[in-house]
């Protein structure tokens, strides 16, 4: 698509209904839903202590669907997304 092209496609999306506005973004965003996201960083969940860097991690629930880890040498808790801002299908970071 040439630059003209796209800056009058982009300035169409401005003028788009919410409904529409929400198909576009899912086919952009094609078949990813909330629940592989979660999934794929749960595989990588954290083996050690964001502050302190202690293994000796507990589960402690969960929050906005991802697993939350308490650290038993400093007390604080956790998720795999602590300390990292992620605004993809709504999952965001609690630290």
């Amino acid at each position: 698509m040439k630059s003209v092209e796209f800056k009058d496609w982009l300035t169409g999306l401005q003028r788009l209904s919410r409904e529409q506005r929400a198909r576009v973004k899912q086919q952009v965003m094609g078949d990813v839903q909330q629940e592989d996201v979660i999934e794929l960083l749960e595989r990588a969940a954290p083996t050690s202590c964001a502050h302190c860097s202690s293994t000796a991690l507990s589960r402690w629930g969960r929050r906005s669907g991802l697993q939350r880890y308490r650290c038993r040498g400093c007390g604080h808790s956790f998720t795999a997304l602590s300390g990292i801002e992620l605004a993809i299908c709504g999952v965001r970071s609690y630290g």
